[in-house]
């Protein structure tokens, strides 16, 4: 076995990359690195019966030129007994004007050939020929661009791409050493005059800036940026993991399209958790393996650490933020561009009406209730309730005697309790209802000097707008008696002069759910 081989042969049993059997899936350029791979891999094929089977994506950029590294592969291939796939890609003019973008969208239509037949031929990994060289000149690019811990460690050996296995066995060899190795077997390959265009970045960074520091800086610049990566690589694995275990104790989720994180906690995180935290809720709703730019992080930052409640962020994927008083609302919406902000405010809180579990977000809030009338007659005995359910709660109505010691502990309490209240029955003008607000609702707060707006009220109180419709109203036939669940009104105090109450109590349906009580209260 030639020592190049035995060494990727150890490479890949040191990273954990596949086992003997293993289905593997090998993209193939015609380039050196990816003929080297085939010619290993090929090699260790006979000892460990792996199943391979090629793939090249002809771009169709370089003309016959692209045809004739088509035509090398299906013989390298044929020479080796080796199954391959051929992908044409014929891209629109129109996407050509940026070499940067070019670059991008042929790496982007690459990979979904690479997952479309990694699915379709069930593959326990998709092979590539990317080397110590392509990582330092990665992490370079990274640098120039601006990127975190997370971008400068470039790419590893083994990850994860939309579901499919990313393998890497070249990951600790540099390009040199892939090269003497196709020499000492006298394996030709294909040089892509593309590689020559100084437009493309990477090209740049290959052909100028790394010999530039190489001989000006440091000639072993290619083994110092592999080292810097893999240092960042373990304290960004560190911070993701702390990132992972906040984000699962504290998100709420409402559908697949929706999902929401507390205030506080994005508040209080370390800055270098923050950050992956909004990644982390970028990436699940819009299914793409990267968050949001670096531009839309600071901008979320700054909102969050200035408590702007109400503002609304549009983003990249269609994925909109909002920020409410206690949480930040992700919501995923297809929406037609020039949409004025007002009517996507009205689709992005029907979304969240139906979708988000509402007591997770305000835990005394139910859904939007009907009217439910309750007369005077239902009380027709003492201590029998009048119970009703709404939505994973429920409200119980009793008349009651006001005993010496019932009214000590009313007085006590400052009737501030925000799951039982008690009305001076004689103050009440029935029937009583179970309602949601309407417009033009007047409220006076306990203690109040006069009433005001419901609607500023419940401004000041800090409840969503998108929540507002979905607090559950107790009134009688003139005012408002109870913001249930958020505070009670003036109206039938219990007084020195008082026989009996109405006691109002609220409580959960699922006793296992712990009451935490309203931070507006």
């Amino acid at each position: 076995m030639h020592p190049f081989v035995a060494r990727i042969k150890k490479a890949i049993v040191s990273h954990s990359l596949f086992r003997p059997d293993s289905r593997l899936l090998v993209g193939v350029s015609g380039g050196a690195d990816s003929v080297a791979l085939v010619h290993v891999l090929h090699e260790l094929a006979r000892e460990w019966r792996l199943h391979l089977r090629l793939l090249h994506v002809n771009h169709s950029l370089r003309g016959a030129e692209s045809d004739a590294d088509e035509h090398f592969v299906k013989a390298l291939a044929t020479k080796l007994s080796l199954p391959v796939i051929y992908e044409r890609l014929e891209l629109q003019v129109s996407q050509r004007v940026s070499h940067t973008s070019l670059e991008e969208r042929c790496r982007h239509e690459r990979y979904r050939r690479y997952l479309k037949y990694a699915r379709r031929y069930r593959v326990d990994g998709i092979v590539l020929g990317h080397h110590k060289d392509d990582l330092a000149e990665t992490v370079l690019m990274r640098m120039l661009r601006g990127a975190g811990p997370h971008g400068l460690y470039g790419f590893l050996p083994k990850s994860s791409y939309e579901g499919q296995i990313v393998l890497r066995p070249f990951y600790d060899v540099t390009r040199r050493e892939i090269l003497d190795f196709l020499e000492s077997h006298n394996i030709s390959w294909r040089e892509d005059s593309s590689n020559r265009d100084m437009r493309f970045l990477r090209n740049k960074v290959r052909a100028e800036l790394i010999p530039f520091l190489q001989k000006e800086f440091n000639p072993a610049i290619v083994d110092t940026l592999a080292r810097t990566a893999q240092l960042m690589r373990i304290e960004d694995q560190y911070l993701e993991a702390q990132a992972k275990q906040m984000f699962h104790e504290h998100v709420m989720r409402g559908g697949k399209n929706v999902l929401c994180l507390p205030v506080k906690v994005l508040q209080s995180a370390d800055p270098a958790v923050r950050q992956r935290l909004l990644r982390l809720a970028f990436i699940e709703l819009s299914g793409q393996p990267y968050g949001p730019e670096y531009i839309q992080v600071e901008m979320l930052t700054q909102a969050i650490q200035a408590q702007q409640a109400g503002q609304l962020i549009k983003c990249t994927h269609n994925i909109f933020v909002y920020i409410s008083y206690y949480h930040i609302i992700f919501a995923r919406l297809r929406v037609p561009r020039q949409m004025q902000k007002d009517v996507l405010l009205g689709r992005l809180f029907e979304l969240l009406k139906h979708n988000m579990l509402l007591e997770t977000v305000q835990p005394l809030l139910s859904s939007r209730t009907r009217t439910i009338p309750i007369q005077r007659s239902a009380f027709h005995r003492l201590n029998k309730p009048v119970v009703h359910k709404l939505n994973g709660w429920q409200i119980s109505l009793k008349r009651v005697r006001v005993t010496a010691s019932l009214r000590q502990g009313i007085c006590h309490q400052a009737n501030a309790s925000p799951l039982i209240q008690y009305y001076d029955i004689a103050g009440l003008n029935f029937p009583l209802l179970i309602c949601s607000r309407r417009a033009g609702d007047r409220f006076q707060p306990f203690g109040g000097a006069g009433t005001q707006r419901l609607k500023q009220f419940l401004i000041d109180m800090k409840i969503p707008l998108y929540l507002r419709d979905y607090v559950p109203l107790l009134c009688d036939k003139q005012q408002i008696l109870w913001v249930i669940g958020v505070r009670r009104g003036d109206a039938a105090r219990i007084g020195p002069a008082s026989k009996q109450a109405i006691r109002v109590e609220l409580s959960r349906l699922d006793k296992r759910r712990t009451y935490r009580k309203n931070p507006g209260m």
